[in-house]
């Protein structure tokens, strides 16, 4: 992530934000989200890059909200894609599109509520905005340009 945040960072501000001047509009934000999730097959890399666009600069958090709603809709497709593997074994498959279904109808479900929700009073710009503003500056959170995950999850374990 934090190569994607230097790449967002090194494009300069105005080409930052030229290139997320979409997402200005919530729907529009909603439907990048599930086509890049759809083509992707990777929600979590869809999210990331809107936090990571967040945390640059490039995008601001009206902007990502939707985003990442869609990108949690946009995983319907891959578990719809999942099930149809199991379409050699009747029994199976509607077993396997059942479960599918539950979980369509689950995102698209939250995703009505959340994102009306949203557009209309923007709970979760609040929330965000609030525990950034107090979490910002206190010691209660690692500074992440210290960490490194990376040396910490492949160095050998000292045991003296």
């Amino acid at each position: 992530m934090s190569i994607i945040s230097r790449g967002f960072a090194g494009l300069g501000s105005d080409a930052a934000h030229t290139m997320f001047a979409f997402a200005a509009h919530p729907w529009v934000g909603l439907s990048v989200g599930i086509l890049g999730t759809v083509l992707i097959q990777s929600s979590t890399t869809t999210t990331a890059i809107a936090v990571t666009a967040v945390g640059s600069g490039a995008l601001p958090i009206q902007g990502a909200i939707p985003i990442i709603l869609g990108a949690n809709v946009g995983t319907t497709v891959t578990t719809s894609l999942v099930a149809l593997t199991f379409i050699g074994d009747r029994t199976e498959f509607r077993r396997a599109l059942g479960a599918s279904t539950v979980h369509d109808f689950y995102n698209w479900l939250a995703l009505l509520i959340f994102f009306l929700i949203e557009l209309i009073w923007h709970p979760l710009k609040h929330i965000s905005g609030t525990l950034t503003n107090a979490l910002y500056g206190t010691d209660w959170l690692p500074n992440p340009a210290h960490l490194n995950f990376i040396r910490a999850a492949t160095r050998p374990w000292n045991t003296q």
